[in-house]
């Protein structure tokens, strides 16, 4: 089967016209030719003459071209050029929908409980694929459905890094689509899953200093008197082992100002109550 032209340029397929093969001798070519040209002839062809002209117009560019050993080098190489690129787009057209297919899977194994499978497929992807991006191949709820499910599987696994930043990206979009209403499920639960793993998760292996500042990142969140006064004390806690008496003390004003009533403080209000009247020199 011959193919008259090449497609993505629509170049036209000069073996293909005079039905010979790519490698086709000067003798082949000719006896094509002449064969073609009884073929197409206006005399074989008085109900479509115009067809017939056009056709062997076609077929005598084809063998002029072809004959000549330097027109047809040339044109050997623009027909290389070209099939390279056809076949490029193709397997890169191939290669999306593989991946579009893999993305679904993870999805799906991610909604039927096959955690470890999704996410070791995932990495996979992750690593096979250059510039890698959920979005590019899933969209609306699917996409919000992924990316929770995904953040969900990596805490589990005890990825908390990686998980709060997937629970930070739904956070973002839906705070952005929702213009931060509380109405949204991945808007509320992203917010409770960010919070717990910076006061819950990493906290407890992060240094003072860390500790400070994922304490400030939940402060962030938009949160009530009640949440923030505990973040508030939190972060003075920390100033206080740090040494930082007047920052420790501000930000627990700050919690006692959110919640007055706040518990657990006793202590530390009693070591500021003592660094304070030792500052202004009260005994």
């Amino acid at each position: 089967m011959y193919t008259a032209t090449i497609n993505l340029f629509k170049m036209e397929n000069y073996y293909g016209i005079l039905e010979v093969k790519q490698n086709a001798s000067s003798d082949e070519i000719k006896r094509s030719f002449r064969n073609l040209a009884k073929k197409y002839h206006p005399d074989k062809n008085r109900e479509n003459p115009t067809w017939a002209e056009n056709k062997i117009k076609l077929v005598i560019t084809a063998y002029n071209t072809l004959i000549d050993a330097t027109l047809r080098k040339h044109y050997d190489l623009r027909l290389k050029c070209v099939k390279d690129v056809v076949v490029e787009k193709k397997a890169a057209d191939n290669k999306a929908d593989d991946i579009f297919t893999q993305v679904n899977m993870v999805l799906r194994d991610l909604s039927n409980n096959k955690g470890k499978e999704a996410i070791k497929n995932f990495e996979e992807m992750k690593k096979g694929v250059k510039n890698f991006k959920l979005q590019k191949f899933l969209s609306g709820r699917d996409l919000l459905d992924c990316i929770f499910l995904l953040a969900e599987e990596y805490e589990r696994s005890g990825n908390y890094k990686v998980s709060l930043q997937f629970y930070k990206d739904i956070y973002e979009k839906e705070k952005k689509t929702n213009n931060g209403s509380n109405q949204s499920f991945f808007f509320e639960e992203s917010r409770n899953k960010i919070k717990k793993i910076y006061c819950k998760k990493l906290v407890k292996s992060a240094s003072t200093q860390e500790a400070i500042e994922y304490y400030q990142n939940v402060l962030k969140l938009g949160l009530n008197n009640n949440e923030s006064a505990y973040i508030y004390k939190k972060i003075s806690e920390c100033f206080f082992d740090l040494g930082d008496y007047q920052s420790s003390f501000a930000y627990l004003s700050v919690a006692l100002e959110k919640k007055p009533s706040l518990k657990g403080i006793s202590r530390i209000q009693t070591k500021l109550n003592q660094f304070i009247a030792a500052k202004h020199g009260v005994n």
